[in-house]
């Protein structure tokens, strides 16, 4: 449910929650939902097959954070300036 449907709900409480309770979070909890967004970042760039999929991460399946840090150089801008 969106924010302003919980809010016209009553339900402050739940958006609070929603949008702010990583506030609440200790730094091992905040860094693996970090580390979880990533993979599904990499998945999605994975699976869509694309130009800079392929350049910067080649054909290899990336299963792990410690995977893609070893195989994703670093980037600057220059980089992508083709694109």
């Amino acid at each position: 449910m969106r924010a302003d449907e919980l809010i016209r709900l009553g339900r402050r409480e739940e958006v609070w929650t929603k949008y702010c309770g990583f506030l609440y979070l200790g730094l091992a909890e905040f860094m693996e939902i970090q580390r979880r967004l990533l993979m599904e970042q990499v998945k999605l760039l994975r699976e869509s097959n694309c130009v800079i999929s392929r350049m910067f991460l080649g054909n290899e399946k990336i299963a792990t954070l410690e995977q893609f840090r070893g195989e994703a150089p670093t980037t600057v801008y220059r980089d992508y300036e083709d694109f």
